[in-house]
């Protein structure tokens, strides 16, 4: 016994025939059978089989422009540069300025006091006098020395001692600037010297005194230019630190000088002896041969004559 079974396709095209027929009753371009790929409509009659125009746009595509594609530039390409690379900026120049030229002032001259010139090593650091007492204020030893150093032979006829005091004093007036010359003067003619530094020390009873001592003598033994010997020695004590003025008490002579001098040995002591009866001690520390100008070195009994 045979079963046959129901033919499905038959009813599956009817029911086809069926929808194609209402969707083209209704005049729908797109009928879909709830919710599946839209169903073109069968084409009437025997034609091409080509899907005739739709009388209206489809409602699935906009009538502007799709966002996708935008009719101006895409926002992800710039108009311009893009801002990952810097527009070059102008590099400013400098405008140079004029470099102010100083405008020179004078310069201010020391008012020469009287007494020898200093030489080198000739700032004192014994002990600075005070007001009232009495001292040995200088010593000036006249005499020779060899070439090369030596025993100093002292000329006791022209070797002087100062006995002075100090006592306060008004300041003196700041001296008035001069100016300098443009041109520089010409360089005096010098020689060279031995210049010795050290100190003296008097024991005395009315007029202990330290002192701060400088000779000078030539390097070969010859006479010092203008003078009769070939050495001289300064001592001065270290006045008071402030305004003062020296009250001349009394002079005398240097005795005696017993010393040697030489470039090699710069630390020598000798003795001194005055004719008040008091004496003392020299001692020098230091020794520098130097090219002194002729004019530096002068006759140191002028500074006792203008006392």
């Amino acid at each position: 016994m045979e079963n046959h079974r129901p033919d499905r396709r038959k009813s599956l095209f009817t029911r086809l025939a069926a929808l194609g027929l209402a969707c083209s009753s209704l005049a729908l371009v797109n009928c879909s059978g709830g919710g599946g790929t839209s169903l073109p409509r069968a084409p009437v009659g025997g034609g091409t089989g080509a899907t005739p125009a739709p009388t209206g746009s489809p409602s699935v595509s906009p009538s502007s422009s799709p966002s996708a594609v935008p009719s101006s530039s895409p926002s992800g390409v710039p108009s311009t540069a893009p801002s990952g690379v810097p527009t070059p900026t102008a590099t400013p120049t400098s405008t140079p300025t004029s470099t102010p030229t100083a405008t020179p002032t004078a310069t201010p001259t020391s008012v020469p006091t009287s007494g020898p010139t200093s030489g080198p090593g000739f700032a004192c650091t014994t002990p600075s006098a005070t007001f009232g007492p009495s001292y040995y204020a200088s010593v000036i030893v006249i005499g020779n020395v060899p070439a090369g150093g030596g025993a100093f032979g002292a000329d006791s006829s022209n070797s002087l001692w100062i006995k002075a005091s100090y006592s306060p004093a008004a300041p003196t007036p700041t001296p008035t600037p001069t100016s300098t010359p443009s041109t520089a003067p010409s360089a005096p003619p010098t020689r060279p010297f031995y210049v010795y530094t050290g100190t003296y020390h008097i024991n005395s009873a009315n007029a202990p005194t330290d002192g701060c001592l400088t000779m000078f003598t030539t390097t070969d033994g010859s006479n010092i230019n203008g003078a009769t010997f070939s050495s001289e020695g300064i001592g001065f004590v270290n006045p008071p630190q402030t305004t003062y003025t020296e009250n001349l008490g009394a002079v005398g002579h240097i005795t005696a000088v017993a010393l040697n001098v030489s470039p090699n040995a710069p630390n020598q002591n000798g003795t001194i002896a005055l004719d008040s009866g008091d004496s003392g001690t020299i001692s020098i520390t230091s020794v520098q041969t130097v090219q002194l100008p002729l004019s530096r070195i002068r006759d140191p009994r002028a500074f006792v004559k203008k006392h």
